[in-house]
Protein backbone atom coordinates (compact mmCIF):
# COMPACT_ATOMS: atom_id res chain seq x y z
CA UNK A 1 0.00 0.00 0.00
CA UNK A 2 1.60 3.24 -0.71
CA UNK A 3 2.90 5.90 1.69
CA UNK A 4 3.66 9.42 2.46
CA UNK A 5 6.67 9.75 3.90
CA UNK A 6 8.50 13.52 5.29
CA UNK A 7 12.56 13.12 6.01
CA UNK A 8 13.58 16.28 7.49
CA UNK A 9 16.14 17.94 9.95
CA UNK A 10 19.13 19.87 9.78
CA UNK A 11 22.26 19.45 7.88
CA UNK A 12 24.38 16.59 8.05
CA UNK A 13 21.69 14.90 9.60
CA UNK A 14 22.17 12.03 6.54
CA UNK A 15 18.62 12.95 5.31
CA UNK A 16 19.41 12.70 1.93
CA UNK A 17 21.22 9.41 2.29
CA UNK A 18 18.62 8.16 4.11
CA UNK A 19 15.74 8.71 1.64
CA UNK A 20 18.14 7.18 -1.19
CA UNK A 21 18.32 3.94 0.60
CA UNK A 22 14.84 4.14 2.19
CA UNK A 23 14.03 4.31 -1.57
CA UNK A 24 15.74 1.20 -2.83
CA UNK A 25 14.28 -0.74 0.59
CA UNK A 26 11.38 0.18 -0.79
CA UNK A 27 11.30 -0.88 -4.15
CA UNK A 28 9.66 -0.26 -7.18
CA UNK A 29 6.98 2.49 -7.35
CA UNK A 30 8.97 4.62 -4.63
CA UNK A 31 9.33 8.04 -5.98
CA UNK A 32 11.62 10.38 -3.89
CA UNK A 33 11.61 13.96 -3.94
CA UNK A 34 14.15 15.74 -3.23
CA UNK A 35 14.18 19.73 -1.76
CA UNK A 36 18.27 20.97 -2.43
CA UNK A 37 17.18 18.97 -6.07
CA UNK A 38 14.69 21.30 -6.77
CA UNK A 39 16.85 24.35 -5.19
CA UNK A 40 20.01 24.00 -6.65
CA UNK A 41 19.06 21.93 -9.97
CA UNK A 42 15.76 23.19 -11.21
CA UNK A 43 15.86 26.66 -10.03
CA UNK A 44 19.17 27.23 -9.81
CA UNK A 45 19.53 28.01 -6.34
CA UNK A 46 16.72 30.82 -6.22
CA UNK A 47 15.29 29.90 -2.73
CA UNK A 48 11.65 30.57 -3.27
CA UNK A 49 10.81 27.87 -0.18
CA UNK A 50 6.62 28.43 -1.17
CA UNK A 51 7.34 27.74 -4.65
CA UNK A 52 9.91 24.44 -4.00
CA UNK A 53 7.30 23.59 -1.22
CA UNK A 54 4.28 23.79 -3.63
CA UNK A 55 6.36 22.07 -6.45
CA UNK A 56 6.84 18.82 -3.96
CA UNK A 57 3.09 18.47 -2.74
CA UNK A 58 1.80 18.46 -6.44
CA UNK A 59 4.32 16.09 -7.52
CA UNK A 60 3.60 13.64 -4.34
CA UNK A 61 0.19 14.33 -5.47
CA UNK A 62 1.13 12.88 -8.80
CA UNK A 63 2.56 9.99 -7.78
CA UNK A 64 0.30 9.07 -4.96
CA UNK A 65 -2.66 9.09 -7.41
CA UNK A 66 -0.76 6.71 -9.39
CA UNK A 67 0.06 4.31 -6.81
CA UNK A 68 3.58 5.08 -5.48
CA UNK A 69 4.65 5.62 -2.41
CA UNK A 70 6.41 9.25 -1.68
CA UNK A 71 9.83 10.44 0.12
CA UNK A 72 9.94 13.81 0.73
CA UNK A 73 13.50 14.87 1.59
CA UNK A 74 14.43 18.23 2.93
CA UNK A 75 15.07 20.80 5.80
CA UNK A 76 11.37 22.51 5.89
CA UNK A 77 12.05 24.94 8.09
CA UNK A 78 10.17 27.29 6.59
CA UNK A 79 6.81 28.39 7.98
CA UNK A 80 3.89 28.00 5.01
CA UNK A 81 1.82 30.44 6.64
CA UNK A 82 4.20 32.91 8.43
CA UNK A 83 0.75 34.59 9.65
CA UNK A 84 -0.09 31.25 11.60
CA UNK A 85 3.23 29.87 11.56
CA UNK A 86 2.22 26.53 10.08
CA UNK A 87 4.81 24.30 8.79
CA UNK A 88 4.41 22.63 5.18
CA UNK A 89 3.02 19.62 7.43
CA UNK A 90 -0.42 20.40 7.38
CA UNK A 91 -0.85 20.19 3.60
CA UNK A 92 0.95 16.84 3.73
CA UNK A 93 -1.74 15.27 6.35
CA UNK A 94 -4.58 16.77 3.69
CA UNK A 95 -2.75 15.41 0.50
CA UNK A 96 -2.32 12.15 2.70
CA UNK A 97 -6.07 12.05 3.30
CA UNK A 98 -7.00 12.66 -0.11
CA UNK A 99 -5.08 9.93 -1.16
CA UNK A 100 -5.75 7.79 1.97
CA UNK A 101 -2.24 6.82 2.72
CA UNK A 102 -0.12 6.57 5.84
CA UNK A 103 1.64 9.94 6.52
CA UNK A 104 5.34 9.41 8.32
CA UNK A 105 7.14 12.27 9.46
CA UNK A 106 10.95 11.64 10.54
CA UNK A 107 12.78 14.28 12.25
CA UNK A 108 16.94 13.20 11.67
CA UNK A 109 18.54 15.09 14.57
CA UNK A 110 22.59 14.99 14.92
CA UNK A 111 25.14 16.82 17.37
CA UNK A 112 26.27 20.02 15.99
CA UNK A 113 30.00 18.50 16.11
CA UNK A 114 28.87 15.30 13.94
CA UNK A 115 27.10 17.73 11.14
CA UNK A 116 29.85 20.03 11.05
CA UNK A 117 32.55 16.87 10.41
CA UNK A 118 29.84 15.36 7.78
CA UNK A 119 29.68 18.42 5.90
CA UNK A 120 33.36 19.15 5.64
CA UNK A 121 33.73 15.48 4.56
CA UNK A 122 31.09 15.69 1.73
CA UNK A 123 32.36 19.16 0.48
CA UNK A 124 35.39 20.52 2.05
CA UNK A 125 35.87 23.19 4.44
CA UNK A 126 34.73 26.03 1.95
CA UNK A 127 31.45 24.46 1.60
CA UNK A 128 29.62 25.91 4.73
CA UNK A 129 30.98 27.45 8.12
CA UNK A 130 30.56 26.09 11.01
CA UNK A 131 28.75 29.27 12.12
CA UNK A 132 25.87 28.79 9.23
CA UNK A 133 25.36 25.28 9.93
CA UNK A 134 25.07 26.18 13.54
CA UNK A 135 22.31 28.72 12.96
CA UNK A 136 20.73 26.61 10.24
CA UNK A 137 20.36 23.58 13.34
CA UNK A 138 19.05 26.04 15.78
CA UNK A 139 16.21 26.74 13.09
CA UNK A 140 15.62 23.25 12.32
CA UNK A 141 14.88 22.07 15.95
CA UNK A 142 13.06 25.46 16.74
CA UNK A 143 10.61 24.24 13.72
CA UNK A 144 10.03 20.88 15.56
CA UNK A 145 6.45 19.13 14.40
CA UNK A 146 4.28 17.21 17.20
CA UNK A 147 4.29 14.24 14.79
CA UNK A 148 7.86 13.83 14.28
CA UNK A 149 9.16 10.64 14.51
CA UNK A 150 12.90 11.27 16.13
CA UNK A 151 15.78 9.11 15.41
CA UNK A 152 19.20 10.87 16.18
CA UNK A 153 21.95 9.93 13.70
CA UNK A 154 25.04 10.99 15.57
CA UNK A 155 26.61 7.47 16.10
CA UNK A 156 23.93 5.50 14.27
CA UNK A 157 25.12 3.96 10.54
CA UNK A 158 22.43 5.45 7.79
CA UNK A 159 21.31 1.96 7.33
CA UNK A 160 20.78 1.57 11.04
CA UNK A 161 18.37 4.77 10.48
CA UNK A 162 16.56 3.42 7.42
CA UNK A 163 16.12 0.60 9.37
CA UNK A 164 14.31 2.30 12.05
CA UNK A 165 12.26 3.89 9.99
CA UNK A 166 11.10 0.73 8.63
CA UNK A 167 9.65 -0.36 11.95
CA UNK A 168 7.70 2.97 11.87
CA UNK A 169 6.30 1.84 8.49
Amino acid sequence: MPKLVMIRGPAGSGKSTCAKILQKKLGMNTALIEMDYLYYHILQNDVNHKMVFDCMVRMADIFLKNGYTVILEGVFTVPYNKKTQKLEHDKLYVLAKKHNVDLKIFFLDVSLERAIKRDIKRHGKKRLRAAYIQKLNEKTHARRHEHDIEINTSKLSSSQVVNKMLQFL
